[in-house]
């Protein structure tokens, strides 16, 4: 059978329509049921900025199906704000997008206005209580759940830079930019879940998560958080990778059950675009060997990681995870398990079952991160 689309009117099979939709909304579903969960959590400003392109990502997918009107007259900077969350949803591909110098650059022009703000604020502070050590400077932040680094001020603005300028946060505008775009993907979400009364559906979900955060200056010779052998900035990119992966091991993680078909999206996409990230700056470090990136010390073990993305499938399914539009260039009627259709798109690109794949890939991360904490933290 074939109907016609919502979006422009072109002609498509209704199996395929209905799995993408079955799909995305069971991950409405357990999103929506995060965002309960959230509700008045000391930590769960933390969690949002970092699950902020993996929440664009279901969002863009959401939009590939539905026209939310509500949409249309709220404006971002005067910003289209479905523009902004599609350009937000790209960072699920960590620094693979870009190239690894530009990416460098960024960072680099990130820090440097961190430090402006941060020196403001210390040069108005109490002289005696500077004196006394009582106000320090700094000018990276950074959080962590049992020891394991989750997140840091720099990646965070890294994720809202299509949006927010650091120089101005605190200020009216910025405050109003970050509500925008977060009422923004709630009416999108909210919709979706009212018609089809998705949130009557309850997850368990664990609340015993501790969060500390600890404060470094990164502008310092002795940064007291990397080992200063290599390039700092190359540092900070490899320390935002380990940041990613953490934060979908050791907070998402702790929140959604394991065998969440959202989560293993995540970590899937995580995952590929780890390595992916790596894979530049092998490219990187041949182009530009007066940079000291340590890319040498580790050549072995990044050229082991470069296996997983065939593993894993690939990009063909790769396309499948980080989109929600399936079709029959994906995988034929036959191919499909009608009544679990996600682990029939895995079978037909891993030749294994979802179980098998999804352990591989909490084991990929784990090790993933592991090595690139030797090499900056080490």
């Amino acid at each position: 059978m074939r109907i016609n689309s919502k979006k422009g009117g072109e002609t498509i099979n209704y199996i395929y329509y209905k799995m993408s939709l079955d799909l995305l909304l069971k991950d409405c579903e357990i999103n929506y049921c995060i965002f309960e969960h959230m509700k008045n959590k000391e930590y769960s400003s933390i969690f949002y900025l970092s699950f902020l392109p993996y929440q664009s990502m279901l969002c863009k997918g959401i939009l590939d199906y539905f026209d939310i009107k509500k949409l249309r007259d709220i404006l971002i900077q005067e910003k289209d704000c479905i523009k902004i969350i599609e350009k937000v949803r790209v960072k699920i591909k960590l620094y693979e997008e870009k190239r690894i110098g530009k990416n460098v650059e960024i960072l680099k022009k990130m820090h440097q206005e961190w430090l402006e703000l941060m020196n403001t604020a210390y040069n108005k502070g109490n002289y005696i209580l500077k004196q006394i050590g009582v106000i320090k400077l700094y000018d990276f932040g950074t959080y962590n759940i049992q020891n394991e680094f989750i997140g840091n001020t720099i990646l965070n603005s890294w994720y809202m830079s299509e949006f927010l300028d650091i120089k101005s946060i605190g200020s009216e505008e910025t405050n109003r930019d970050v509500m925008m775009l977060s009422r923004s993907m709630g009416i999108i979400l909210g919709t979706i879940c009212n018609e089809y009364l998705l949130e009557k559906r309850v997850y368990v979900m664990n609340s015993q998560i501790n969060v500390k955060d600890k404060d470094f200056l990164l502008s310092s010779n002795d940064t007291k958080i990397f080992n200063n052998k290599y390039d700092k900035y190359i540092s900070l990119l490899l320390f935002n990778i380990i940041c990613s992966i953490n934060f979908v091991l050791y907070f998402l993680g702790k929140i959604v059950p394991q065998n969440n078909q959202f989560y293993f999206r995540v970590k899937y996409n995580c995952c590929y675009y780890a390595v992916s990230s790596l894979q530049k700056l092998v490219e990187y470090s041949k182009q530009n060997v007066s940079v000291n990136t340590g890319v040498e010390d580790y050549i072995i073990e990044v050229e082991e990681l470069e296996k997983i993305k065939a593993s894993i499938g690939g990009s063909n399914l790769r396309n499948c995870i980080a989109h929600y539009k399936i079709s029959e260039k994906d995988i034929s009627e036959k191919e499909i398990l009608k009544d679990v259709p996600f682990y029939g798109l895995i079978e037909k690109y891993c030749k294994k079952d979802y179980y098998s794949l999804d352990k591989e890939l909490q084991v990929h991360l784990e090790n993933i991160s592991y090595l690139l904490e030797k090499w900056i933290l080490g």
